[in-house]
């Protein structure tokens, strides 16, 4: 597996980040894709996207996103 390595300042500039995007594809059908900094600015963003041949070969988004709560507690 390769990494990619980006500079802090490179993720903070939102029109700069917006045009860095992934795609993690699958043997079935299925993908992940989205921005670097987790916005989907495009319509076949998700983090789990997968093709449904009931609904005309379309692609469904089962998942778009994930948020991460912290609570510290004392």
């Amino acid at each position: 597996m390769s990494y990619l390595e980006f500079d802090k300042t490179q993720m903070s500039n939102l029109q700069e980040s917006f045009r860095k995007e992934f795609l993690f594809t699958a043997k079935t059908g299925a993908y992940c894709s989205s921005t670097l900094v987790g916005c989907n600015i495009r319509k076949y963003h998700g983090l789990l996207v997968v093709p449904f041949e009931g609904l005309g070969d379309e692609n469904l988004v089962l998942l778009s996103s994930l948020d991460e709560t912290v609570i510290q507690t004392t």
